[in-house]
């Protein structure tokens, strides 16, 4: 099992399924993922400390949000748990895998489903929890992530897509 440490609370993040099971990805975040600072997002507050995920939120031309994932008006998303995987990791493997919270929707610069739907961005928490390279850490960036709402065999109701 793979911890993911808070200053506030210390959140357990389980293994992917029952040894063996095999996640069933369906987004790979093509572009890069990056961290994100603390803040008040669409699901409140959170700090660098705190695990979590920002998901695709589009916005119309007038940067008001409008669409995706999540926004100002849409906040079924937050709180829901999403895994996240290293394309070409031993997946069978649920040390390789991380679960996290949403807890913001970002923009990323689209305003189409794809790619904004793919994206994804996470707090510095999470961000170490994916144990990034020394590349990856001075540049806070992370390429060839996999991930989706963890709710891959229907057991988890609470944290299927919205």
């Amino acid at each position: 099992m793979t911890f993911i440490q808070s200053s506030t609370e210390q959140q357990l993040v389980q293994p992917a399924g029952p040894p063996g099971a095999r996640l069933v990805r369906r987004y790979d975040s093509e572009d890069d993922s990056f961290t994100i600072g603390s803040g008040t997002g669409i699901c409140g507050t959170y700090t660098d400390d705190t695990p979590g995920v920002c998901l695709w939120a589009s916005a119309d031309n007038a940067g008001a949000a409008t669409g995706g994932w999540l926004s100002g008006g849409f906040t079924k998303a937050c709180g829901r748990v999403v895994y996240i995987q290293r394309q070409g990791a031993d997946h069978s493997d649920p040390n390789n895998t991380i679960y996290a919270p949403v807890i913001d929707g970002c923009k990323f610069e689209g305003k189409a489903p794809d790619p904004g739907c793919f994206r994804i961005a996470f707090t510095k928490a999470t961000f170490k929890a994916l144990k990034p390279t020394e590349e990856e850490s001075n540049n806070q960036i992370i390429k060839s992530l996999i991930w989706d709402f963890a709710n891959e065999d229907g057991s988890q109701p609470q944290n299927a897509a919205p």
